[in-house]
């Protein structure tokens, strides 16, 4: 019988990178999924970020607050939206969203 040592055959390497590839179309829509999904909530922490940082600052002085940040090419909106002595309720806008937080 006639064995042939001399490497793979070119079924096997057609086998492989038919697999290679079709792993590739499976793995780097996710990839790109989760790259998007990742920079999101990147946004969503840095405005949430910054407004606990004005809340915090608004608490300690009483003044309101209503002012424009630009973090990493992307533009936060910053202010009270309402403000009755006690109760107060402070908002950041950016991208579309808007990110909302009250207290008294």
């Amino acid at each position: 019988m006639f064995k042939n040592e001399n490497g793979f055959s070119v079924i096997e390497a057609l086998l492989s990178f038919s697999f290679i590839m079709l792993m590739t179309t499976f793995i780097f829509p996710l990839l790109f999924k989760m790259m998007i999904k990742l920079e999101a909530e990147k946004k969503s922490m840095t405005a949430s970020r910054l407004l606990y940082e004005q809340v915090e600052a608004f608490l300690a002085t009483g003044v309101p607050f209503e002012l424009e940040k630009e973090v990493e090419n992307t533009h936060y909106q910053l202010k009270i939206d309402s403000y009755t002595g006690i109760e107060w309720r402070a908002c950041v806008v950016y991208d579309k969203k808007q990110k909302c937080m009250s207290g008294q």
